[in-house]
């Protein structure tokens, strides 16, 4: 009887949600029953990561990116930009309006040289001494210390004239005329005092009068701000002293106690200075033997008046005739600092 009941009660109770659930009144209550929303999740996506992504993992954070558009290694896909992005973006890549890639004449510096690149951005390269200078008209134009046949100079057959400072050099030795430098108000001709007439010989930077006394050589060296002077000797056999004239119009000179000799012009400001004289054991072009012995043991003595002097240069006879000596052996004094007002000291 009791089982029964149960089973009529039963029935009646699904009968009345079946109904409920057709007429959609059931459906609509658990529409609009409260919910509690949980905080999304995110979950990484299914498949393997693209080539180049940092694949994510649950409940870590993804990798911090720049402000700027960031992508890892790999194929360089284009984000997706407004069009006044992309434009501005273009922009920047592309070059300079105006200019083409290359050096760009108009930036030059004495000790510098700008270059554009082809993708926007510039190099500049710098060094420690100049590489331009000056013309008459303001532009900055290469050096080049090339020694060239250049007959401009009354007396001289070649010179260097791609400098703030310019140079000329006799067809040969033993004359009236050597070499003459000229840099802003500094006027500076020389001559080597009982040389033998020989013929003057170029390559690249350097002269070269050889023979101009039994075993010694004269050389030159041609830089962008100074003028090396070297006698070589093949032997201890050569003169005990070599002897230079100067005349230096308009300029007067004076000694040190080191033996460096500085021409000033009215004012007291320094033209031209001779010095850092030094002896050592050299290769046939006047280089310093890497492993060569060398000393400051050369005698300078200066002699004259405005505008003539001489410049007499006596090297050690003992430190030449010592047994052990190497040879050549260059006597190396430095005519210099040569600076234009465009370049400075």
């Amino acid at each position: 009887m009791r089982r029964g009941r149960l089973f009529r009660m039963t029935t009646t109770v699904l009968l009345t949600l079946v109904v409920l659930m057709t007429s959609g009144i059931f459906t609509h209550a658990l529409l609009r029953a409260p919910v509690a929303h949980a905080a999304a999740v995110a979950t990484p996506p299914l498949g393997p990561a693209p080539y180049g992504a940092l694949p994510l993992q649950p409940n870590q954070p993804s990798p911090a990116l720049p402000v700027t558009s960031w992508q890892g290694p790999g194929p360089k896909v284009p984000p997706a930009t407004s069009s006044a992005a992309s434009a501005a973006a273009k922009s920047a890549a592309a070059p300079a309006a105006g200019r083409s890639p290359g050096e760009q004449m108009d930036l030059r510096t004495a000790n510098s040289q700008t270059f554009l690149n082809v993708d926007g951005t510039y190099t500049l390269q710098a060094f420690d001494g100049p590489i331009h200078y000056q013309d008459a008209q303001g532009t900055w134009q290469t050096i080049d210390t090339t020694v060239v046949s250049d007959t401009a100079d009354t007396g001289y057959a070649y010179g260097v004239t791609a400098n703030s400072w310019k140079v000329h050099f006799a067809r040969e030795s033993g004359g009236p005329k050597l070499l003459h430098l000229q840099s802003g108000t500094l006027n500076f001709s020389e001559t080597l005092d009982g040389a033998a007439t020989v013929p003057v010989a170029t390559t690249g930077p350097r002269v070269l009068y050889l023979g101009v006394f039994p075993g010694v050589d004269l050389q030159y060296g041609v830089g962008s701000r100074t003028l090396e002077e070297e006698m070589i000797l093949h032997d201890a056999n050569g003169p005990t002293s070599y002897t230079f004239s100067y005349h230096v119009p308009g300029a007067s000179a004076r000694q040190d106690a080191a033996g460096t000799i500085s021409f000033t012009d009215s004012t007291g400001h320094e033209l031209l200075r001779v010095g850092g004289v030094a002896m050592y054991e050299a290769d046939v072009n006047g280089r310093m033997l890497p492993k060569g012995a060398g000393t400051d043991r050369v005698t300078v003595t200066l002699a004259g008046k405005a505008p003539d002097y001489t410049v007499t240069l006596t090297p050690d006879h003992a430190w030449l005739a010592d047994p052990t000596r190497v040879f050549p052996v260059a006597i190396d004094p430095t005519i210099g600092p040569l600076s234009g007002p465009d370049q400075g000291a």
